[in-house]
């Protein structure tokens, strides 16, 4: 992050995707830690460094719940900005055969 801030990056847009760490495992993202969320948008803060994060909704690992959940964490950062996406299975992913799958 020192290397970032001292290159002049001023802005990350980040897909953070969830807050929920098994709906992370279960989009092959669990190389994001939703527990370290905080600690890296305070080290980005720090540095003066403008952030967004984008989020998505549909999992099946999600429940409804996600939604407070994601807006409390929202507030707790003192989030900047935040994107919200709804799930779609993509050609040529795994969770695209997976919905044609489900619906034979």
């Amino acid at each position: 992050m020192d290397l970032a801030e001292r290159s002049g990056l001023l802005h990350v847009n980040m897909g953070v995707e969830s807050i929920n760490q098994n709906t992370l495992n279960k989009f092959s993202k669990g190389f994001n830690k939703s527990s370290e969320y905080s600690r890296l948008i305070d080290n980005l803060k720090k540095r003066n460094i403008s952030y967004s994060l984008n989020f998505v909704f549909g999992s099946d690992a999600d429940d409804e719940s996600v939604f407070d959940a994601t807006l409390q964490l929202l507030d707790e950062l003192k989030a900047e900005t935040a994107y919200f996406n709804i799930l779609v299975p993509l050609r040529g992913t795994r969770l695209h055969q997976q919905f044609r799958e489900e619906a034979a």
